[in-house]
């Protein structure tokens, strides 16, 4: 092989000048004319075999970790989501429930129920509880 370690885009370009007949496009060959005949080729070819598929290694495992933190963070997404979806299920019902007050009117003593919530109400304790979290609905 020849003392300097040619480029890929050097190899291609001698792959190409010497897949022609000898002399034609030798002006262009980046071995020239006098390191032709000390060059085997294929070693050229299998040198930038070895390049590309060390390359391909590379890629292919850099792939992978971006692979993998992709699936971890969205894991992760996943768990904080559930957390946060029970975290608003648990305070709306502990919201509705507490500011729902059961008993009877102690002045008439009828039996009434005294909601400090009404049905129509619970739309905004969801919402309100919704942007204490951080989330506009």
């Amino acid at each position: 092989m020849t003392e300097k370690k040619l480029t890929e885009s050097e190899i291609m370009k001698a792959l190409e000048c010497c897949s022609k007949p000898v002399g034609e496009d030798c002006n262009e060959c980046p071995l020239k004319s006098s390191d032709c005949l000390k060059v085997n080729i294929e070693e050229l070819a299998l040198d930038l075999i070895n390049r590309k598929n060390e390359e391909i290694e590379r890629v292919t495992k850099e792939r992978d970790n971006i692979t993998k933190t992709y699936t971890e963070v969205v894991d992760a997404w996943k768990i904080t989501r559930a957390k946060a979806i029970k975290e608003f299920a648990e305070r709306v019902k502990e919201e509705i429930i507490s500011d729902t007050a059961y008993g009877c009117d102690t002045t008439q003593h009828s039996g009434y129920y005294d909601y400090k919530i009404k049905i129509g109400d619970i739309p905004e304790y969801i919402d309100q509880i919704a942007k204490e979290m951080g989330v506009e609905l």
